[in-house]
């Protein structure tokens, strides 16, 4: 295949960038710092076999990380992973008012009852590092989704953006090309309880048709309560789009299983 690329500016100089052709696509995708490239205990999360799985929990333990301070220690120690750093808080010793993080840097009196503040102790504490806490909050199921594709056979980039037909940049939780089949995949992955909204799915919708892609997946980690008939509705008279949800309890195979006959693909 001969291929020219001519780069008209130093725009993508120090970022890199992956573009995708076929007989009638082109895509280019740039991808976001993701955290878990940089972070191993946040890597050896998403790389526990069947981290869905009810044995695992482990919704439960990233609801009781967000939760409380207090149960940081004990989540830690028992799955030997450090998503949390020391923090020293200082309170006041008479009315318990906090005082600040840096002893050196404590007013010298308590600003709410004049008690002096030069002998007080510290309180130590374990603090979810804020880049963590923002990972947990959803930013995970990305990763992980992205691991059941890798094992499905599929070639994969997540967390950025790609530009579509129209020249529009979108951004995208995961884009991926099937190995043998080479369909491309644009997936949107969403941890909240609320789920596929009528709203997010027409934006996800729109981003799909844009990029040209064969499939179009909207993923759900949970089912809601209260599911609007009308996002089935729509996804079901939509050529490309999917919408699988109900994650929780399963193992990793029968969510690629599900994924790959969804698709019509098979697993390598």
């Amino acid at each position: 295949m001969s291929l020219t690329i001519e780069q008209l500016d130093n725009h993508l100089q120090d970022q890199p960038t992956v573009v995708i052709i076929g007989k009638n696509l082109l895509l280019k995708f740039t991808p976001s710092k993701s955290l878990l490239s940089s972070n191993n205990n946040l890597q050896e999360i998403i790389r526990i076999p069947d981290l869905l799985a009810a044995d695992n929990g482990i919704l439960t333990r990233v609801d009781e990380i967000r939760r409380l301070s207090k149960d940081i220690t004990k989540i830690t120690e028992e799955n030997r992973i450090t998503i949390s750093e020391t923090q020293d808080l200082y309170f006041c010793d008479n009315c318990e008012t906090y005082l600040g993080i840096h002893k050196p840097s404590l007013a010298p009196q308590c600003n709410f009852c004049g008690t002096n503040t030069q002998s007080v102790n510290p309180t130590y504490t374990h603090i979810v590092k804020a880049e963590v806490e923002s990972y947990l909050n959803g930013i995970w199921f990305e990763d992980y989704m992205e691991k059941i594709f890798i094992q499905g056979g599929w070639k994969t980039w997540c967390h950025g953006e790609v530009m579509g037909s129209s020249g529009m940049g979108h951004p995208v939780d995961m884009l991926a090309v099937h190995e043998k089949t080479k369909k491309v995949a644009v997936a949107e992955c969403k941890s909240g309880a609320e789920g596929a909204t009528p709203n997010k799915v027409l934006a996800f919708a729109a981003r799909f048709f844009d990029t040209k892609s064969t499939d179009g997946i909207f993923f759900s980690l949970k089912k809601p309560n209260n599911p609007d008939p009308r996002v089935n509705e729509y996804m079901d008279r939509t050529p490309g789009l999917h919408l699988i949800e109900g994650f929780a309890g399963s193992t990793d195979k029968q969510i690629l299983d599900q994924i790959q006959k969804r698709l019509g693909v098979e697993s390598n």
